[in-house]
């Protein structure tokens, strides 16, 4: 789905690139900030990576373009909702907890409340 506000401004090509740089950008930002360690570096980075990618809001969005104007199921828009704003989500809570150097078993204490935000958000 293109944003047809930047295409006005511009053309669709520099509207794509825009998309392009913006997807990026959030990975230069961890990258130069000084107050998280190396190795929680990479564990937003890879969290940030998964919530965005086949498996986020790409696969959810994946999904979205396949059933439009389809009637899904239960289980369906559970699996939509998880893959794009419950991924993302997640994964800034996920994130936070990262960059305060709570351990793996203190973030998977969050899982039930977020699985439980996500739908009520939606």
């Amino acid at each position: 789905m293109v944003n047809h506000h930047v295409i006005k401004a511009y053309d669709e090509a520099c509207a794509l690139l825009a998309g392009d740089a913006l997807a990026i950008y959030p990975f230069e930002v961890i990258a130069k900030n000084e107050s998280v360690s190396a190795e929680g570096k990479v564990k937003v980075i890879a969290d940030l990576s998964n919530a965005v990618g086949v498996d986020g809001m790409i696969g959810g969005q994946v999904i979205d373009i396949e059933h439009e104007g389809k009637a899904v199921d239960e289980e369906l828009l559970r699996k939509l909702c998880g893959c794009k704003t419950g991924a993302l989500i997640r994964t800034a809570s996920r994130i936070g907890c990262i960059c305060a150097e709570a351990d793996e078993k203190q973030i998977l204490l969050l899982l039930p409340m977020l699985k439980k935000l996500v739908l009520h958000f939606k």
